[in-house]
């Protein structure tokens, strides 16, 4: 049992020497997510229909994330405050879009509440799908 738990022990420690290091970054044309330097997504700014913020609680600290919707289906995607390049494209965004006035107090708070929010952009019936928003 004790060999279990030790090689159990070794993979976790392995996992975390060889963490993903993820990106995003805001271009000329639109934003990009990067693991490991290999595109995950790439979204034009002309394609991004609708921006929200809403938090991702993980037990002992809130995630703030940002939505981009870019189908009329409900196709979305993220990213988020622990990501490299995050706030140099919330500052992008600011640029672009007319983001909703105190946008990130209105996500922020209250803590360890999901606190959905409307950025910009045609807002979605989220509950008309099966999961909702995540």
């Amino acid at each position: 049992m004790f060999r279990k738990l030790v090689a159990k022990v070794r993979r976790l420690w392995e996992g975390r020497r060889t963490k993903n290091h993820v990106c995003v970054r805001g271009t000329e044309s639109g934003i990009a997510l990067f693991v490991n330097n290999q595109t995950i997504w790439r979204i034009a700014w002309t394609d991004i229909k609708e921006i929200f913020g809403y938090k991702d609680d993980v037990v002992t600290y809130d995630i703030i994330c940002i939505g981009f919707r870019i189908s009329d289906e409900g196709l979305w995607c993220r990213m988020d405050e622990q990501m490299s390049g995050y706030h140099e494209v919330v500052s992008e965004l600011e640029r672009r879009f007319t983001l909703k006035e105190g946008w990130w107090q209105h996500v922020a708070y209250p803590a360890f509440e999901r606190n959905f929010t409307h950025l910009w952009g045609e807002p979605f019936d989220w509950d008309k799908l099966e999961h909702g928003r995540g």
